[in-house]
């Protein structure tokens, strides 16, 4: 349930846990290192860490209904604007 997830990664980890392919798991832990410091530097700005709670959960609800279509378009939403915030982030820092 989402109330088990207390960072992102959990999030993520669980989805992938749960979604049959050994080898997206691989590469979602291999990427962890990376991501971390990017969302750690979106996380700063003013009102993505609560955007980003309603995306998840977004997909969070879509997987639950069994929503393939909605969960893929949450899914593209989320990183897409993960992507924006993580280089607005890095963008004012230069």
């Amino acid at each position: 349930s989402l109330a088990q997830v207390t960072t992102a990664a959990d999030f993520y980890s669980i989805i992938l846990s749960n979604c049959g392919n050994p080898i997206l798991e691989e590469v979602h832990r291999g990427l962890v290192a990376r991501i971390s410091f990017f969302r750690g530097r979106s996380m700063s700005l003013e009102g993505r860490a609560q955007s980003s709670l309603a995306e998840m959960k977004e997909i969070f609800e879509s997987i639950a209904a069994g929503d393939e279509k909605a969960a893929r378009k949450a899914s593209k939403n989320h990183l897409l604007k993960a992507k924006a915030a993580a280089k607005m982030s890095m963008d004012s820092a230069i």
